[in-house]
């Protein structure tokens, strides 16, 4: 009885030393796969970013070779980030895919806007109805521009067309009205006023001058009846 205790303590002992080898075990294998596992995520997307066919600087016009080229560097790259935690920075090349994009980016910016400018109707056609395809051409235009760069030379001559459109509906708006003095000089009589004003002052002088005369006359021939009368 004693020994059959004794095997079954050195069974369970010997079982408790392989279930924790086995652990171990597991995890190192699991860990070595992660790591086996991370390296060729990194591998896969240095060797899709070296597939890119152009250097970005060479990158002139927008073909769908490019496009696809630096769709799946970046998917790859998207993946070994998510699925192992590891950083752009982990990739040697990655700024060659950042330029790449960047000038993809740049010319399906450009394309796009390009074939809104191509559904706007001539200037001297361009009706209130056409508003809805102005504004959007507007819109595409100038995220083109301003978030990507793109020049006067990169947008051609539709940038052109719709200058001139927006010109037609935006005219020059009119000159801002002269600024009224708050504290204006007096505004002299108009002709005549001067002349007539001496007129009228000279007949008022005569009239007072004819009516003071009349009553000194007056006055004297009062203190006339008067002497004769106390005489």
């Amino acid at each position: 009885m004693k020994r059959l205790i004794k095997k079954g303590t050195i069974f369970f002992v010997v079982l408790g030393f392989a279930l924790i080898i086995s652990v171990f075990g597991a995890q190192n294998a699991q860990a070595s796969d992660t790591e086996e596992g991370k390296d060729a995520a990194i591998r896969a997307a240095v060797e899709a970013i070296k597939d890119i066919r152009r250097s970005p600087d060479r990158i002139v016009s927008l073909n769908q070779r490019a496009v696809d080229d630096v769709a799946k560097a970046r998917s790859l790259v998207e993946e070994a980030k998510d699925e192992y935690g590891i950083d752009e920075d982990d990739i040697a090349n990655i700024d060659l895919l950042h330029e790449s994009e960047a000038v993809v980016k740049k010319l399906l910016a450009v394309e796009e806007a390009k074939e809104a400018l191509d559904q706007l109707p001539p200037p001297s056609e361009a009706t209130p109805a056409d508003q809805p395809a102005i504004d959007r051409a507007r819109e595409l235009v100038d995220i083109a521009k301003e978030e990507y760069g793109a020049t006067r030379f990169d947008l051609c001559w539709g940038l052109d067309r719709l200058e001139e459109i927006e010109e037609k509906e935006d005219p020059d708006p009119e000159p801002d009205p002269e600024p009224v003095d708050p504290d204006p000089e007096p505004e002299l009589p108009p002709t005549g006023g001067l002349a007539t004003s001496i007129i009228s002052g000279a007949v008022l002088t005569g009239a007072g001058l004819l009516f003071f005369g009349k009553r000194n006359k007056n006055i004297k021939n009062k203190r006339r009846s008067n002497r004769r009368f106390y005489r």
